[in-house]
C-alpha cells in the first residue's frame, strides 16, 4: 500500500486534456490488456496509466505489481502506512473475492490532507506476468458511484497472456547476468571548530546477480568521527538474499525485480546512459569476474 499511495501522489491530478487513449490497452510486453470504460479517456505515464471523464470527479488508476498470489498481495494491500499524517488512509469494512483471481479493498482518510475514498481491486495473473491494481481515487469521504463503476468495468475487462519478451528485456538480462551492481553514498559533516569533531558516513550497497538466478545483496556503512585528539571508525553491514529477474517496465521499458527469499520485493527501472548503468535514476557501478575483488560472489 505504501508503493500504491506514491503512485497516486506521484501522478495524480491527471487532467482530461492530457488523456487520448480511448478503446483498449495492449501491452503484450506486460501480458495484459483491458478495455477504458466508454466515456472515458486516459494517458500511460511511467507503467501506470490513469482514466478520467468530465463529468466525473476523480482519476481510475492502473499499475501493474510483482506478487504472484492473493495471499501476499493482501498482505501488501492491508499494510497501510502510518507515520504521515498528511497522507493517512484507513481500511473500511472486509477484503472481497469478487473474482477467484482478485481481492476487493476500500479505503478512507486523507491525501495532502484532502479528504479522500479509495476502492481498490488487486489481480493475479494466471498467465506469468505481472499482475494488475485498479484504483477508484475519489475526493470526499463517501465513495463515488460512477468511479467505482468504472473501475470494475476495468477489472471486468482484464486479460492475461504469457509476456512477450521485448528485445530490451533480453539485453539487459544479458547485461546483468553474473555481475555485481554497486552503489556508493556518502555524506561528510565537517567540524564547526578548529580541533572539533567531524565525520562522516559512506555507504555501499552491492547486488550480485548470479547466472543461477539467485542474488546477493549486501549493505555496509562506514562512519568515520575524527579530530584534533582522536580518530574512530566503526563499520556495519546487513546481508539479503533471493532472486532476480529482468521483466518489463511499462510499454517499452525495462525493470530489474529482486524477490527476497522472505517475501519481499524490490523493482528498480533501468537504464543506459552513455555507458552508465542506471538504477530508478541513480549510477550504479556494473563489475564482472574479470575484475578482481569487485567480481560477483557467485558459486561457479
Amino acid at each position: 500500500m505504501r508503493r500504491l499511495l506514491c503512485i497516486l501522489l506521484a501522478t495524480a491530478p491527471w487532467s482530461i486534456a492530457q488523456a487520448q487513449l480511448t478503446g483498449t490497452v495492449d501491452a503484450p510486453a506486460l501480458g495484459l490488456a483491458f478495455a477504458i470504460p466508454a466515456g472515458w479517456s486516459g494517458m500511460e505515464q511511467d507503467g501506470t496509466w490513469g482514466l478520467v471523464r468530465e463529468d466525473v470527479a476523480g482519476t481510475v488508476f492502473i499499475s501493474t505489481h510483482e506478487h504472484r498470489d492473493l495471499k501476499a498481495l493482501e498482505q501488501d494491500m492491508t499494510a497501510v502506512p502510518t507515520d504521515d499524517p498528511a497522507n493517512s488512509i484507513q481500511q473500511i469494512g472486509p477484503v472481497r473475492h469478487p473474482l477467484p483471481n482478485a481481492i476487493e479493498l476500500d479505503f478512507q482518510g486523507t491525501m495532502e490532507w484532502q479528504p479522500v475514498w479509495i476502492g481498490t481491486v488487486g489481480m493475479i495473473s494466471d498467465a506469468g506476468g505481472p499482475g494488475l491494481t485498479i484504483v477508484a481515487l475519489g475526493q470526499g469521504t463517501e465513495p463515488n458511484l460512477p468511479l467505482l463503476e468504472a473501475a470494475m468495468s476495468v477489472v471486468q475487462s482484464v486479460r492475461f497472456t504469457p509476456p512477450v519478451v521485448l528485445p530490451l528485456v533480453e539485453q539487459w538480462r544479458t547485461h546483468l547476468n553474473g555481475t555485481r551492481l554497486t552503489y556508493v553514498s556518502r555524506y561528510n559533516s565537517p567540524s564547526g571548530t578548529d580541533g572539533g569533531l567531524g565525520g562522516g558516513t559512506t555507504t555501499y550497497l552491492t547486488i550480485d546477480l548470479c547466472p543461477q538466478g539467485g542474488y546477493v545483496m549486501t549493505e555496509a556503512s562506514d562512519l568515520t568521527i575524527s579530530g584534533e585528539d582522536a580518530t574512530v571508525a566503526q563499520g556495519q553491514g546487513r546481508e539479503e538474499r533471493g532472486t532476480w529477474s529482468v521483466e518489463g517496465h511499462g510499454t517499452e521499458g525495462a525493470r530489474l525485480v529482486l524477490r527476497a527469499s522472505d517475501g519481499r520485493m524490490r523493482s528498480y527501472t533501468v537504464e543506459d546512459r552513455g555507458g552508465a548503468t542506471m538504477l530508478d535514476g541513480e549510477r550504479w557501478f556494473r563489475t564482472t569476474t574479470s575484475d578482481g575483488s569487485y567480481a560477483p560472489a557467485c558459486e561457479p
